[in-house]
């Protein structure tokens, strides 16, 4: 079974060459990766062993260890529980400004959405896509209208 340490290298496999041996430069960068996403607890884990939000913390660190300009993430907090989820979407942030990677993410978790995101692109039912900070979407109404329900 692979370690977390191993499974984070595997972000570096498509710039090793033909015999997939990990350069003192990609270790740099697996270093960075894990503490950017502060798993270095984890490294020496087997992958099997890791919980939910333990495991998502090395896919996150696998995934910068590749050096993106951008990443596109679906519902990352779905399964964690609310403290995690807290502690992931402050994770995102600081890997996005240290790293300067942008972040893109869908998520339902709007409570942390409007605390942790620079921009909050918003579709409501009417299909007119709105875009803005979170204060000014906020501000403006257009959470208001987007959620509008009865009982909410």
């Amino acid at each position: 079974m692979l370690t977390a340490y191993e499974v984070i290298s595997l972000g570096r496999y498509p710039y090793t060459n033909w015999s997939g041996k990990l350069s003192a430069h990609d270790h740099s960068i697996i270093q960075s990766a894990i503490k950017l996403t502060g798993a270095e607890e984890l490294i020496q884990r087997p992958l099997h062993e890791l919980s939910d939000g333990e495991r998502q913390k090395i896919m996150m660190a696998r995934a910068l260890a590749q050096e993106p300009h951008v990443m596109i993430l679906d519902e990352v907090t779905a399964f964690l529980d609310l403290p995690r989820r807290v502690d992931f979407m402050q994770m995102l942030n600081k890997m996005a400004r240290e790293s300067g990677c942008a972040i893109l993410l869908s998520t339902h978790d709007l409570d942390l959405a409007l605390r942790a995101a620079d921009q909050i692109w918003l579709l409501p039912k009417n299909g007119e896509f709105i875009v803005g900070s979170p204060e000014s979407l906020v501000l403006n109404g257009a959470f208001e209208k987007a959620f509008a329900s009865e009982g909410v």
